[in-house]
This record gives C-alpha cells, structure tokens and sequence, in this order.
C-alpha cells in the first residue's frame, strides 16, 4: 500500500511537467508507471469514501487542524526532504509546486525551495534582473542585424526613421507633469534602477535631446 502510494505521488510530479525534454528519463519512468495507475478511478474512489464514511471525514478534517500543519512543517523543514525535492526539481519534476498544490487543497503553508540546484543564481532585485536580461542578450548579433536591416530594408529604414523623428519632448512634458510619473521613476531610482541612464541611452540612441 505504501509502495502504490509512493509511487502515485512521484507520477503526479511527472504529470504535471513541461513536454521539454530533459537530459534524464526520470520523467519517463514515472510515466510508464502512470499508464497503470487508474488515477480517475482513484479520485472517484476517494471522493465516493468521503461522501460516505465517517472516518475518512475525520482524517480529513485532521490535515486541516493545527496539530497537522505543525507536523506539516516539520516534515518538510527536514534537510533530507528538501533534499529529495531538489532532485526531483533537478529532473525538471514540478516538486515543490505539486507539494504546494497540496498545502492550497488542505490550507497548509507552503513549502519554499530553499534554493535550486539546477537554476541555482544570485537574485539581485529589479536592478539585478535587468542587468541578467541585459546580460542574456546577444548584443553583438543584434548590432549586426540592425546594421544589415539599415542596409537592405527600406521598411525598417522607414521604421527608424520614424523612430528618430518622434517628438520626445512630449515624453519630457508627461515627465513633468505628472507626479505619477515621477514617483514611477523614483520608485525604480529607489530600487536601483539607473532610470536616468536609461532614458539617456535610449534617447541618444535615436537621436532625441535628453531634457529631463
């Protein structure tokens, strides 16, 4: 009983993955076992004793009490479960969310990854997460392409032009008239976002005067 339990926990992970092929076949053992797991069967099966037997009420409304979600925490505050979770993320099997979808139906706390191997990174805030986007851009290629496209394509030329010929200091009047752009602005300055040097960048880019 344990073993078919295991078992259909560990395919309700795969289930629920991205058809974006891993260099592993975890995914596809799991699914093998889930071609003979009776899944609607199961749900008919558990909703039909809930409707009908008492005790089974009662070990429901038990993983709702208290007592439970400590218990809950315990669990899955323990390194070597965290563990496990983590290699199962690394075979791209959605662990944590299928736990959390668990915690949602039973009003527990959600179970936070306390890192990921796989996508383990540095998280920087907005400023940071700008600067990797930046950073994933092939700017060299892109420069090559819009220097070839100002050559060959009469469209995008006419697109660049327009582009240059926008009236940026419209941009500047909103700027300073409205307060809501303003605290936008220094919301983003007080986040780390060089704002300032973007709007700069981008205006000399196109050629607009930089006034604000």
């Amino acid at each position: 009983m344990n073993t078919v339990i295991l078992l259909s926990t560990l395919v309700a992970l795969s289930s629920g993955t991205s058809a974006v092929p891993v260099p592993t076949c975890v995914r596809e053992d799991l699914e093998d076992f889930l071609e003979l797991i009776p899944t609607d069967d199961l749900a008919n099966l558990a909703l039909d004793y809930y409707l009908h037997d008492k005790e089974v009420r009662d070990a429901f409304a038990y993983m709702q009490d208290a007592e439970f979600s400590t218990a809950w925490d315990q669990f899955f505050a323990l390194a070597e479960v965290k563990d496990l979770l983590n290699y199962l993320e690394d075979a791209e099997l959605d662990a944590y969310d299928t736990v959390n979808v668990v915690a949602d139906f039973l009003g527990l706390n959600h179970v936070k990854p306390k890192y990921h191997a796989a996508r383990r990174m540095k998280y920087d805030g907005l400023s940071g997460f700008l600067k990797d986007a930046v950073d994933l851009l092939p700017n060299d290629k892109l420069m090559a392409l819009f220097e070839k496209k100002l050559e060959t394509s009469s469209e995008f030329i006419a697109l660049f032009g327009k582009l240059q010929r926008f009236d940026f200091r419209r941009l500047v009047e909103l700027h300073n008239n409205s307060k809501e752009i303003q605290s936008l602005f220094q919301k983003l300055r007080e986040h780390g976002v060089d704002v300032d040097n973007i709007v700069e960048t981008v205006a000399a880019f196109f050629g607009w005067d930089y006034l604000f």
